[in-house]
């Protein structure tokens, strides 16, 4: 359930057991290729479902993927994107505030726009399935501020390069997953999950240019960064989609 009351958005989610992959990527530094793969497949069809009910997550990252007692992926805090729709759209969007963790932010958001979709989460996802793979975000700096620098104007490392097992059609599934602007991504999740079955996907794209004269991407204003989160999170605050 959901709803507003006293001026506050709410949702009631259900207790999950099991561990998100945060934790597991804590514990094992690198999944391994296929599971990495099985887990991003059932996660990008959760959000297709979600997109196809017109609900964006805007926040994809490790810590809100669960992992149930039988191994199957659950997307958890969907409450926040939920609440916001059944209450009448963007009204978090419109204080300024972009919503996504800064490693597996889109560029929309890091810029600040307030009109993301479905590709958006394509991007996160995207970010995700990279970690799971080399055991680090596509983007890393000491401070937020110097993350979202990265992400506007910055290729991330080849995932060949940091792991050679990883099959040569992941490298296009990501490199196009993670391009900078919405219209060149995937244009759905579904479409995301196709390319990670279609093993002669290809997608080489030019790397990003150098030229000086190019017109520099505003670098976004700096934030706070987010504190860390207490151990032992309380899974009884999830809002959890699953696919079979």
């Amino acid at each position: 359930d959901s709803g507003e009351a006293d001026s506050f958005l709410f949702y009631v989610m259900p207790y999950v057991e099991g561990e998100s992959i945060r934790e597991l990527i804590t514990k094992e530094k690198q999944l391994g290729v296929k599971d990495a793969l099985a887990i991003t497949r059932k996660v990008s069809d959760a959000l297709d479902y979600a997109h196809e009910h017109g609900v964006v997550h805007r926040d994809i990252k490790p810590g809100n993927i669960l992992l149930s007692e039988r191994g199957e992926p659950l997307v958890a805090d969907f409450g926040i994107a939920l609440a916001v729709a059944q209450a009448g759209g963007g009204r978090i969007t419109e204080t300024g505030l972009s919503l996504g963790t800064p490693h597996y932010m889109s560029p929309e958001q890091a810029t600040g726009d307030r009109d993301v979709d479905a590709r958006s989460d394509v991007y996160a996802l995207g970010c995700v399935l990279y970690e799971m793979l080399s055991g680090r975000p596509p983007f890393s700096a000491s401070t937020a501020q110097g993350v979202l620098v990265q992400i506007l104007t910055t290729d991330p490392p080849s995932i060949t390069g940091l792991r050679r097992t990883v099959p040569l059609h992941i490298e296009g599934v990501l490199a196009r997953a993670l391009e900078k602007l919405p219209a060149d991504r995937f244009k759905s999740a579904a479409g995301f999950t196709r390319a990670l079955d279609d093993e002669s996907f290809v997608y080489a794209p030019r790397p990003m240019a150098t030229d000086p004269g190019r017109p520099a991407m505003q670098a976004p204003a700096p934030v706070q960064e987010a504190a860390a989160p207490k151990k032992g999170r309380d899974f009884r605050l999830i809002a959890a989609i699953g696919v079979a």
